[in-house]
């Protein structure tokens, strides 16, 4: 069972990235904490502790604890935007597009979004900000197949200001759906000079699918540095205990044993 404090710890981390408390704000205090959950000081004070060493709170002496801008959380499974997770945290998005060229499908690309080999592409390359910061080096492709002239219509000044797929959305292309996965990578020499960290700094790398009405749109390696930003995975009901099956003939479980099961027992 998880310990009380990081419970409380996790409920007021929930209240900051939902924005109940800005970045700067005073958060409960030791005393707060304790009437409002009815808890020991010691576990008021693990909560806080729980918060500061997730860099989402930080505190003053003598004055108090505040919410800090903490890295930015993207609940999955989710084909939410990245402009869209900036702004439900405070923070403000943006982006620096590095390519935005038509190209032709390699093997791999072309075997993702489930296309002909050396079929067109739109590849779209970004650094991707908060407050100004690089978070993430997005390294896309679209499949100007399955776009059809939607791709004609996509401009780097509509993807910089509303993000790709709030820009797609607008042209009735939206992201509903797709498959994605996250490892660990060591950045490159080109990748730590984009996101502004030091070659071979450990990062999140996240390969996607997205797909348009079940049809493979979009194919992208998302770089992130870990300090700015972490993915948080919704487990949903993953979490319950499957039972194993029953050998044939036993009993229904939760079913009491009959009187002549009660009798061979006691035998």
């Amino acid at each position: 069972m998880t310990a009380k404090y990081a419970r409380i710890g996790a409920a007021l981390a929930t209240d900051i990235s939902r924005g109940r408390y800005q970045p700067g704000e005073r958060l409960p205090s030791e005393s707060e904490i304790m009437v409002t959950w009815g808890v020991s000081r010691t576990t008021a004070r693990g909560a806080i502790r729980e918060l500061v060493n997730n860099r989402l709170a930080y505190t003053v002496q003598g004055i108090g604890t505040f919410a800090a801008e903490g890295p930015l959380m993207n609940v999955l499974p989710s084909a939410t935007s990245f402009s869209q997770v900036v702004h439900e945290q405070w923070r403000k998005p943006g982006s620096r597009i590095i390519t935005f060229e038509h190209v032709e499908a390699d093997p791999e690309t072309a075997h993702r979004l489930e296309m002909a080999p050396t079929g067109p592409l739109l590849h779209l390359e970004r650094v991707l900000l908060a407050d100004e910061v690089p978070v993430s080096l997005s390294d896309t492709f679209l499949s100007v197949a399955a776009l059809g002239d939607v791709h004609e219509r996509l401009t780097t000044d509509a993807i910089s200001r509303d993000g790709l797929y709030r820009t797609l959305e607008s042209h009735g292309a939206s992201i509903d759906g797709g498959d994605q996965t996250i490892s660990s990578i060591a950045a490159d020499m080109r990748v730590a000079t984009m996101l502004e960290v030091t070659n071979r700094t450990p990062l999140l790398l996240a390969v996607r699918v997205g797909r348009t009405r079940g049809i493979p749109v979009e194919y992208s390696k998302i770089f992130t540095r870990p300090d700015q930003a972490v993915w948080a995975i919704n487990l949903g009901n993953a979490l319950a205990v499957e039972e194993p099956p029953q050998p044939p003939g036993s009993p229904p479980r939760g079913s009491s044993p009959t009187t002549n099961d009660r009798t061979k027992d006691s035998e």
